[in-house]
Order: C-alpha cells, then sequence, then structure tokens
C-alpha cells in the first residue's frame, strides 16, 4: 500500500475541496495510505468537524493550517514558509512514496523539498495559472510576479514525474510550449459524482415555459453579464421564463450586475440560491437549461467546469461559450447536449434560442446528456484513473 500525501492550498471546507478533493481521497483511502494538508479559512467552521469525522471513519490523516489573506504578498508568504515546515515533518514521519500536489503552490513546495527526499511528485496543475491571474486581470502581463511564476511554472514542470491536465487540448502545449513529453502527461478531467447529480433527481416546473439556470462562481473569468444579456433576449421570444441563480457569490455583488440590465431579483422572475455544494443538486434538478460563459483566454485551453458536468449529470442540456478546454469538442461530437455560441451577436444568440425550442421537443436529450457525463466525467472513472496512477509509480 503506498503512502500518498495530498497537498491542497484550497480548504477540504471549501465547496472545491468538497468536490474536487474529498469525493475522489475517500474512496482511494481504500486501496492507499493517505495523509492530507490543507489550508483552512476558518476553523470554526462547522464543516470542519464533519470533515474530520468523515477523514477518521476512513483512516485519513488530515493536517490543516490556517489560510491568511492579509496582508496581501506577506500573507502568502507566511502561509508558504509554514507549508513547507509542516511538508518536511511530514516526509520525515510517514516516510511519503508520492506527493500529489493540487496546483502550483503545494507543487512549488515539494518540488523544492524533492532535492533531500525521495518521492515521486505529481503535480495536479488545474490550469495554466500564471496565465490565469493575467486573463483574470488580476496580475500584469509586464508584471514581475508573472515573470517569476513562469518561471517556476518551468521549474515545477521539470521535476514532476507525472503531470495530470484536465482537458486534451491543453496536451499540445505542454508538448510544445514546456517541452513535456507525452509519456509524463496524464489527463483526467473534472470528474462529477453520479450519485448526487443524477437523471433521475431530475424534475420540471411545469408552471414556468423555461427555467434558464446558472450556478456557480461569479465574476473574474465568469462572463455574468452575458447571461444576463441571453437572459433578456429569451424572454423576447419565450413566455413565461425564469432564471435562477444558485452560487455563493454575495448577493450585493449579483444585484449589481442586474441593476446593470434594469432587473430585479423576484420582481423579474429571477430566483436568487445560496446553498451548501451538497445540496445543490436539489435546486439545480429543475433547470430546463444551464448556461454559462468564460472569458475567452489561452489559460482556459486548461479548463475543465465543474458545472459543465454537473449539469450533463443532471440532464440538462448547456449553454456557454468557444475555447473553452475541451468543451466545444465535448458537445459538436455529441448531439442535443447543448449550444456553443461562438460570437456573442444577435444572429448567434438568436440561433442559440432556437436551439433551446428545438431541444426541448426532443425527447431524449435529457438521457443523452446524462450518457455523456456517465461517459466522459464518472467520478468512478477519475477515482480508478488516480488509483491507477499511484499503483505505475514505484
Amino acid at each position: 500500500m503506498k503512502t500518498v500525501l495530498y497537498l491542497t492550498y484550497d480548504g477540504l471546507s471549501d465547496p472545491l475541496g468538497q468536490s474536487q478533493v474529498l469525493k475522489y481521497l475517500i474512496p482511494l483511502s481504500k486501496t492507499n495510505k493517505l495523509i492530507i494538508l490543507s489550508f483552512e479559512k476558518n476553523f470554526k467552521d462547522h464543516k470542519i468537524i464533519e470533515i474530520a469525522n468523515l477523514l477518521e471513519k476512513h483512516k485519513i490523516k488530515w493536517y490543516k493550517l490556517k489560510y491568511h489573506k492579509h496582508p496581501k504578498i506577506i500573507s502568502s508568504f507566511y502561509d508558504i514558509l509554514c507549508f513547507f515546515i509542516l511538508f518536511i515533518f511530514l516526509n520525515l514521519k510517514y516516510k511519503i512514496n508520492i506527493t500529489h500536489a493540487r496546483s502550483y503552490i503545494p507543487t512549488f513546495v515539494a518540488a523544492s523539498i524533492k532535492i533531500f527526499c525521495k518521492y515521486k511528485l505529481i503535480f495536479d496543475m488545474r490550469g495554466f495559472w500564471p496565465d490565469e491571474r493575467v486573463d483574470g486581470n488580476i496580475w500584469s502581463k509586464k508584471s514581475l510576479i508573472y515573470r517569476i511564476t513562469k518561471k517556476i511554472e518551468k521549474f515545477l514542470l521539470s521535476k514532476s514525474d507525472i503531470v495530470i491536465t484536465l482537458t486534451k487540448n491543453s496536451i499540445k502545449i505542454l508538448n510544445e510550449r514546456f517541452n513535456v513529453n507525452d509519456e509524463k502527461i496524464c489527463f483526467i478531467p473534472t470528474c462529477v459524482d453520479l450519485d448526487q447529480f443524477n437523471l433521475q433527481k431530475n424534475n420540471y416546473d411545469k408552471n414556468i415555459n423555461l427555467i434558464l439556470g446558472y450556478h456557480g462562481s461569479v465574476g473574474t473569468w465568469y462572463e455574468f453579464d452575458k447571461v444576463l444579456i441571453f437572459y433578456k433576449e429569451v424572454k423576447k421570444v419565450i413566455n413565461n421564463v425564469q432564471l435562477k441563480i444558485i452560487s455563493q457569490t454575495d448577493k450585493s455583488i449579483i444585484e449589481k450586475y442586474l441593476k446593470k440590465y434594469n432587473l430585479k431579483i423576484s420582481q423579474d422572475k429571477i430566483d436568487f440560491i445560496t446553498c451548501n455544494h451538497n445540496e445543490i443538486q436539489n435546486y439545480i434538478k429543475d433547470f430546463d437549461i444551464s448556461i454559462f460563459f468564460i472569458k475567452k483566454c489561452f489559460s482556459k485551453i486548461a479548463s475543465c467546469p465543474t458545472k459543465f458536468a454537473e449539469s450533463l449529470a443532471m440532464g440538462i442540456p448547456v449553454i456557454t461559450g468557444p475555447e473553452i478546454g475541451d468543451i466545444d469538442n465535448y458537445i459538436l461530437k455529441n448531439d442535443n447536449i447543448g449550444y456553443v455560441i461562438k460570437d456573442f451577436n444577435s444572429k448567434e444568440i438568436y440561433n442559440a434560442i432556437n436551439y433551446i425550442i428545438k431541444i426541448r421537443d426532443y425527447p431524449k436529450s435529457n438521457q443523452k446528456c446524462y450518457e455523456v457525463a456517465k461517459k466522459y466525467f464518472d467520478l468512478k472513472d477519475g477515482v480508478s484513473s488516480y488509483d491507477n496512477l499511484y499503483k505505475s509509480l514505484v
């Protein structure tokens, strides 16, 4: 049985930690000895106790550090220093065989210490992080921090034994720009728990002609303006349309977006719901169409949005934009699971609305969406891929 140290800068109590970390590690604990090191934003969160009990039940060791946000830069350096110290301690204590690092900061810590300790390193890169910061208007491409992290990126890719990427479209970039060989690359998309998200829970509201649904974060790379513009255009064509927004984004931020387009919650048949991730399927089950748009940029070639797989698993077709990971390919190769608006103009919006009208009359579209989710994004397949990867690293 391999001893695997899993490093994540995301908290296990965060929605992402619950859906994209815990969901994998719990079943992986059956065949591997797991130790998790994470950063948690709020140690007093009731979910911390629940997660601790869950991990103890599955014999997973959990070490957590406090995530610091302020003051900027200094807090990050402090977190990284703590990361280094605890990481070295865990290596000495447990004699780690494999370090599985999620994203850049954990991999930087693991790659730096790898010079002195013997373990195989998996760089679960989750996307091109330095370029995500630029594309999200957080950093400037000319900034010193961007130039430094791009050099670090090359260092991480060179020191890793395996590089996990979420999309097939990013493999060519890893080959050509970073000289990473195919033998070193492992493709595992963002997966969805089909026991939580599944077609059987889908239940449409017969009192509404169409429920357009959005779930997840708002802002940064997500172009929420386009969702609202599209909603207003749909209302011109289809009577009695409702927009459901399910997000943990602050309600005041949502209301600012709505105000730009003279829209209001409730008044304009817009619902805003905040819930925990383990409850989200109870709300998106009513969607007729799931919709989201992500900024078209270089970094998003490596993205595999969780909401895409979750929507399909619930039997819900998706309206989205172009060149986001492999989404274009999934939709083009599988009829009746969604529509890609390549250029956000009146003609394309009109075509997308016509697609919605057409797809609602196609009785097998929901089943087709679920089948595509099961084929490409089943969590059980993702867990199996990680387990096989661990076994292959001697």
